[in-house]
């Protein structure tokens, strides 16, 4: 016996669905509709018939009523909210917030938020973000220096080589290298003092993000915080000049190398202080405090730049120079790689110490009577 085979309903034909439909005047089909921004209607240009209402503006939420804001920028201020950042990833603009007076309520789109959010390099960008812009403040950086230091990152946040490093190294590290390529003058351990962060710890990841980045850092230029020094000092600007003048001079005949960019500014700092008669107090520990560097660095610095004391001047200042004041703390380890750097460069002395000068060294004289 054969079996009936149930019958199939015929669905019937589905009708397409259309685009966009026109807002058009029952009266007037052809007429062109206005819409009034102010009430949010849409009105028949012919009958003045209200064919649409509670309309949503798509505009700018913003209104420029002069010359001067258009002038400033060409932005278009919406009302959709922030302008993307090119420095993070993934959907910036999706929030779901919690449901007023029901802070436990167990809501399905709420779960499907937590699960929909940021992905963990997200996370990492924005908490490095958010320190390095607190570090910057504390600063007193520029935006451009946080721009920098966030594109820093984020280049090497791609790599995966600082994932293992605590978040406030890896945002001290980064202003530290944006300040270097900017030439903004902020030396390494006030940086390490403002992130609380020790400068070992802070050199490791240094290490790790010079070697991953693409663009080279800048080596940094003594002479770069010497006017912070002798503002904290309270000196004057031929003090400035002079050290400066040292430093270049102490960079041509090698006689620094390998030692700290501060440490180098301390002791051209101590001794153009010495040599100009600014020493109203015990010059070393007032550089040493202003510097941040400690005295025994300062005196082995100072040690090799003392046998050339008659270079390192300028010849403008020979008037106020004065080296009976200068302390002498023993010979240097790069007195022969000085020597012949001066007899390679065919250096003059632009400053001579006479017989009566040198004589006159107070503090030559001690260590020769003890």
């Amino acid at each position: 016996m054969a079996t009936r085979q149930p019958q199939q309903k015929q669905q019937p034909p589905r009708r397409p669905r259309s685009r966009v439909e026109r807002v058009t005047c029952p009266v007037h089909k052809h007429a062109p509709v206005v819409e009034d921004y102010r009430a949010g209607d849409m009105v028949c240009s012919e009958c003045g018939l209200v064919v649409g209402d509670r309309v949503v503006d798509v505009g700018s939420e913003w209104r420029s009523f002069g010359n001067s804001d258009k002038k400033k920028d060409n932005k278009d201020r919406s009302r959709v909210g922030l302008e993307e950042d090119v420095l993070l990833e993934g959907d910036q603009g999706l929030t779901i917030s919690a449901i007023p007076n029901c802070p436990n309520a167990d809501v399905p789109w709420m779960r499907w938020q937590s699960r929909m959010g940021p992905s963990g390099s997200t996370r990492t960008l924005k908490s490095v973000y958010g320190k390095i812009a607190n570090l910057a403040s504390k600063l007193s950086l520029t935006d451009q220096v946080v721009t920098t230091a966030k594109a820093i990152f984020k280049e090497v946040e791609e790599t995966g080589a600082v994932k293992t490093r605590s978040h406030d190294s890896c945002a001290a590290a980064s202003v530290y290298i944006a300040c270097r390529n900017l030439g903004v003058s902020r030396p390494y351990k006030e940086i390490c003092r403002a992130a609380d962060k020790t400068p070992k710890e802070i050199g490791r990841v240094y290490r790790k993000i010079r070697s991953a980045i693409k663009t080279a850092v800048k080596s940094s230029n003594p002479a770069e915080n010497l006017g912070r020094y002798i503002s904290r000092l309270g000196l004057e600007f031929v003090v400035r000049k002079a050290a400066t003048y040292i430093l270049e001079i102490g960079g041509k005949l090698s006689v620094l190398e390998g030692r700290q960019p501060t440490t180098k500014a301390a002791a051209a700092l101590l001794l153009a202080i010495n040599a100009l008669g600014f020493s109203a107090e015990a010059p070393l520990p007032a550089v040493s405090r202003a510097t941040a560097v400690s005295e025994s660095a300062i005196k082995d610095a100072y040690k090799e730049l003392y046998p050339f004391r008659q270079y390192l001047f300028p010849a403008e200042l020979k008037s106020k120079v004065n080296f009976a004041d200068c302390p002498n703390f023993g010979p240097g380890a790069n007195e022969e790689t000085g020597r012949r750097q001066i007899t390679k460069l065919q250096l003059q002395p632009t400053i001579v110490e006479t017989q009566a000068t040198a004589a006159a060294n107070k503090y030559e004289q001690a260590m020769a009577a003890s």
